[in-house]
């Protein structure tokens, strides 16, 4: 678009955001600029120096990537700002109530003009700001306003360059004629850094003034010139030629140097620093710089142990060849990195950095050798340090995917979001984008990873108690961990396609409840197996997560569709493989069962398992309908036949029980049914929706039942049950704790 309003949720009322962030993306047509003015912001500053923990953050490109141009926080609109590409995105984090408002448009040029009408002769009346973006392979030239005619009197501008992470600036200054004066007191040419990497605030470096023209160079990729004039001598000003170079100043858990960042140079240095208290580890994954003997000869890259070109070498020297070095660490929280060679020497290498804890996390490569590794608590099994933070950095093989796996608990202890947790990002650094913050202990299911890198951050916080976690990290082809609530489905891959040869799959099942176990029941099969008993060729094996793992179940046969698995336990393991002989024929099972979770449950019909035919072994289901906003569920039988018990009147050997909302459990919105043969009349809803169980010994059983559920009517409770805003709450989480006792699952071969 060329221009919008971007406001806080349910602005201008302040609401409070906590544990959501807000991402928007704006993008502009190709060559523009984006203008952005804040109309309003409320936004609570954190403490007394100001600093933004609660903000508003404008970032340059696309979010996976994006770099930061500002963060805002407080009661004053900011000054407004530009971007250096036609792409920006905008963050919003409060934990606090907060809001803000703001206005965006399309520009094709990256310059704010002010003009500032005043009396007074000193106030600066010629203001100019812009903001450039320099790639390796440009340059930019900054001429003075008026060049090479004399500048006007009273000039106030400034120039902002960015340029890529692994880059920094020479600043070529071609020509200066600025009036001269002690410390430059009238007219000055000033050169600004960050104060520190990502920092908002600029601190001076060079001040000049006078003809002289040195060479001077950045040590980051943000470079900010200003030109300030007074009202007296004008002078012809200067040229300057502002080029974009290898090396800088590198701030990030995990980063890439390599023969990208190296662009027609052949010096290039890089510090590379991270928290304190944390060291770096080094990684070549790629090395080929040729010389003209088996020494490198200053030829290669030079690695030290510190921040400067004297710290102690770290490792043997300098390297070179084609030979790949060893995983290295510092023993400081910095890293000196410098790379030579003439322009005719053939250089390539790629060197992979991240953070380390001296306790936990670190850097780690799957491969076809290493396809899994386990990572865990400091301290596991005993509990975590209070105030521990550890970092992982996993890589897998160029187009593959990653899974972690958690060990699942059904500790049934209330975990603290704030104070411990795993934060899981799709790429390489804590700037990648976000896929989870997991509570711990983790009752969650496998996540993935749509890169072949992926981040992963546990936290402790506060004093108070700690739980472990342990999980595994697998270079994602078939498996995982599944969490049941109401039903799961697992599928070999590629279904219903054919799978691939040589598969081992292992997926772990947890019932939400320890009380519960599993049903499992087989859909369909197309396996070729090697035996009669299952053990050889493709099979599917189910066992029971105890110690033992004791054997539930072997499926091969065409004869096991249909067939239903109950387990003794509230957790199974599903194991399927596949050989390498008979490829290219399709094969595939699936497991299902009954009940569900249904929203919105407008119109349908729910049914015992088989029928009409008698429901086979002893089994619960449970069905969840969700009404959508402001209606109720009326559910209505067509077919009712349930056992009573013949031998104690009143009581059921199988029975049916109904709570008139969908996140309460009170016993005043709970009935059971008559068990019968004649039908009930229908049930409707006190609220939103609508439980309902079933529960079966599968002795002597009749047919069961059929019912029709509908929507209708305003919801009288509404008033209530709170807003669903997305995010858990007291009614929400309820619906955690109802689950009926069924898996689904598949599997697939080629």
């Amino acid at each position: 678009g060329t221009s919008g309003v971007i406001t806080s949720p349910r602005y201008p009322q302040i609401v409070d955001t906590v544990n959501e962030n807000y991402v928007w993306t704006i993008t502009s047509p190709e060559n523009t600029y984006i203008f952005i003015t804040f109309l309003d912001i409320e936004i609570i500053e954190s403490d007394l120096s100001g600093n933004c923990y609660h903000y508003v953050e404008v970032c340059n490109g696309f979010k996976q990537n994006s770099v930061p141009i500002a963060k805002y926080c407080g009661f004053n609109p900011p000054s407004p700002i530009v971007s250096t590409s036609n792409v920006v995105t905008i963050r919003f984090s409060s934990s606090y109530p907060a809001k803000f408002k703001l206005e965006w448009q399309a520009n094709t040029t990256s310059t704010i003009s002010k003009v500032t009408d005043s009396k007074n002769s000193e106030v600066e009346n010629n203001i100019c700001t812009h903001t450039i973006q320099i790639n390796k392979t440009s340059n930019y030239e900054l001429l003075s306003p008026g060049y090479p005619l004399a500048y006007d009197s009273n000039v106030n501008c400034s120039w902002t360059f960015n340029t890529e992470p692994g880059y920094r600036f020479f600043v070529d200054i071609v020509y200066m004629d600025i009036e001269e004066y002690a410390n430059c007191g009238f007219d000055k040419l000033q050169f600004f850094e960050p104060l520190e990497y990502r920092s908002l605030t600029w601190k001076l470096n060079k001040t000049l003034c006078g003809r002289d023209t040195p060479k001077l160079y950045s040590s980051s990729n943000k470079l900010k010139i200003t030109f300030k004039t007074d009202a007296s001598l004008s002078k012809t000003g200067f040229r300057i030629i502002v080029i974009a170079v290898c090396g800088g100043f590198f701030y990030e858990s995990f980063g890439v140097i390599s023969t990208d960042n190296v662009f027609n140079r052949t010096d290039c240095e890089w510090l590379v620093s991270v928290r304190e208290g944390r060291t770096i580890g080094v990684k070549f994954t790629e090395l080929n710089i040729r010389t003209e003997s088996s020494r490198c000869n200053s030829v290669g890259i030079t690695l030290r142990n510190g921040r400067t070109q004297s710290s102690p070498i770290l490792g043997n020297d300098t390297f070179c060849g084609s030979h790949l070095p060893p995983y290295m660490e510092t023993t400081s929280n910095h890293l000196y990195v410098k790379f030579s060679a003439p322009l005719n020497i053939y250089a390539k290498f790629n060197l992979q950095f991240s953070e380390v804890s001296e306790t936990c996390g670190g850097f780690y490569e799957l491969n076809s050798l290493q396809k899994s590794l386990d990572i865990m608590s400091p301290n596991y099994p005993q509990v975590p340090p209070y105030n521990c933070e550890c970092d992982w950095v996993i890589s897998s093989p160029p187009n593959t995917e990653i899974r972690i796996d958690f060990e699942v608990t059904n500790k049934q202890a209330e975990c603290n979001i704030t104070h411990e947790y795993v934060e899981l990002r799709d790429g390489g650094s804590i700037n990648s984008r976000l896929i989870k913050r997991v509570c711990v202990p983790v009752i969650e299911n496998s996540y993935f990873s749509t890169e072949n890198i992926i981040f992963i951050r546990f936290v402790t916080s506060g004093k108070s108690i700690s739980y472990t976690f342990k999980a595994t990290i697998h270079i994602n082809v078939c498996g995982g961990t599944h969490h049941v609530y109401f039903s799961t489905k697992i599928e070999s891959p590629n279904y219903p396609n054919s799978y691939s040869d040589q598969l081992d799959c292992t997926w772990k099942v947890y019932s939400s409840l320890p009380e519960f176990s599993l049903l499992t029941q087989v859909k369909d099969m197309d396996l070729i197996s090697q035996s009669t008993d299952c053990t050889s060729g493709d099979f599917v094996l189910i066992q029971e997560a105890n110690e033992k793992e004791d054997v539930i179940e072997r499926l091969c046969r065409k004869s096991d569709i249909n067939k239903e698995i109950i387990s003794n336990s509230p957790a199974i393991i599903i194991r399927f493989k596949s050989d390498q002989m008979n490829s290219g024929k399709d094969k595939h099972l699936l497991f299902s069962a009954c009940g569900g979770y249904i929203d919105p449950a407008v119109t349908g019909e729910i049914s015992t398992p088989e029928f009409p035919n008698a429901y086979p072994y002893r089994r619960t289901c449970r069905w969840v309908l969700r009404a959508p906003s402001s209606r109720r569920i009326k559910l209505t039988f067509t077919n009712y036949n349930l056992k009573a018990n013949d031998r104690v009147a009143g009581e059921c050997i199988d029975e049916l029980r109904i709570i008139k909302s969908p996140v309460s459990l009170e016993t005043e919105l709970g009935m059971k049914v008559q068990c019968s043969n004649i039908l009930p009349m229908p049930i409707e809803s006190r609220t939103m929706g609508m439980i309902v169980t079933f529960n079966t010994n599968g002795l002597n059983t009749n047919e069961g039942f059929k019912a029709t559920y509908t929507t209708y009517n305003e919801n009288p409770a509404q008033s209530f049950y709170p807003t669903d805003t997305g995010k858990p709450n007291k009614f929400t989480n309820l619906y955690k704790n109802i689950m009926s006792t069924y898996i689904n699952s598949h599997a697939s071969k080629k």
